[in-house]
């Protein structure tokens, strides 16, 4: 008589290239048993929830930011520019 084993799964990882942590609030589970679950219990209630970390949508919502800055500052100065 045998006993099959299932395989181990691995838990999801953030998809920032640089990353690679593993995300915290999601069931490890393998893929097809993922398929299975309802779409509140295989995401966490953010923006890319389940595919990045905390901290690398906290990094995209700074940089969007800063680039906005950036652009205003510089149709200021221009304006600037323009007057004299």
């Amino acid at each position: 008589m045998a006993q099959y084993l299932d395989k181990k799964p691995n838990p999801r990882i953030c998809g920032e290239p640089g990353c690679r942590k593993p995300l915290t609030g999601l069931p490890i589970l393998r893929p097809n048993k993922f398929k299975l679950l309802k779409k509140r219990e295989n995401r966490v209630s953010r923006a890319y929830g389940g595919s990045l970390c905390s901290n690398c949508v906290k990094n995209r919502i700074i940089r969007a930011f800063l680039t906005e800055e950036v652009k205003i500052v510089k149709k200021v100065m221009s304006q600037k520019k323009e007057k004299k």
